[in-house]
């Protein structure tokens, strides 16, 4: 069935009948960080925020399918504007800007 099912994955992300959400509400307080939690860098080589690793995901789609999915970022009243700042500092990290939306 696995094959069956991705056909019908790969057919929804191609016809845009697929979106991506994020839960983006938090701070970074228990992580020890000032801010949205999304912006939390990891100690990995080459460092990267949450949402990088994130936007690095639906990027793979994007090139592999040829269609960028629709990302929901769902923040908070707290962080909403530390968030779409982060985003517009980093040029969406190379993904579509029209392709992400937020909403608190």
């Amino acid at each position: 069935n696995y094959k069956e099912y991705h056909a019908i994955g790969v057919e929804a992300i191609k016809n845009r009948k697929l979106a991506a959400v994020t839960m983006a509400g938090g701070q970074g307080t228990r992580l020890g960080h000032n801010g949205p939690k999304g912006t939390f860098v990891l100690g990995i080589e080459p460092p990267k925020s949450l949402f990088e690793i994130f936007t690095s995901k639906l990027k793979d789609i994007k090139e592999k399918y040829g269609v960028a999915i629709p990302w929901y970022l769902m923040t908070s009243k707290e962080n909403n504007s530390e968030t779409i700042e982060f985003f517009e500092k980093n040029n969406y990290f190379g993904y579509p800007k029209e392709d992400v939306k937020y909403q608190w």
